[in-house]
C-alpha cells in the first residue's frame, strides 16, 4: 500500500512539473522535468515508459522548432543524474550490470 501512495504522489508531482514546464520551456525547467522523471522512474521501475514518452515529445517539439537541442540534452542529463547513482550502487552490490531494478 505504501508504494502505491508514493507512486501516486510522484506521478502527481511529475504532472505538476510538466504543467510548469509547458508554461515556459526553458532549459532549467527542462532539467527539473528530467530530475522528476528520473525520480518517478526510481520509485517504480515499471514506469520505464515515462522517460521514453517525454523524450519522444521533446523530439517532436524539436522537429517543430519549438524547443532547442539544449532542452533535449538537459532532459537526458536530468534523468541520468537521477538514475545513474542508483544504477552504479546496485551494480556494485550485485556484481553485475543493473540499469534499473524492477
Amino acid at each position: 500500500m505504501m508504494t502505491e501512495t508514493l507512486l501516486a504522489f510522484t506521478l502527481f508531482l511529475l504532472i505538476m512539473v510538466f504543467i510548469f514546464w509547458e508554461k515556459q520551456r526553458s532549459p532549467t525547467r527542462t532539467f527539473v522535468l528530467g530530475l522528476m522523471v528520473g525520480l518517478t522512474l526510481l520509485v517504480k521501475g515499471t514506469n520505464v515508459f515515462i522517460p521514453l514518452i517525454v523524450f519522444v515529445y521533446l523530439w517532436y517539439l524539436l522537429i517543430k522548432k519549438t524547443v532547442s537541442w539544449l532542452n533535449l540534452v538537459t532532459f537526458v542529463l536530468g534523468v541520468t543524474i537521477t538514475v545513474l547513482p542508483w544504477s552504479y550502487y546496485a551494480s556494485k552490490i550485485s556484481g553485475r550490470t543493473i540499469i534499473l531494478s524492477t
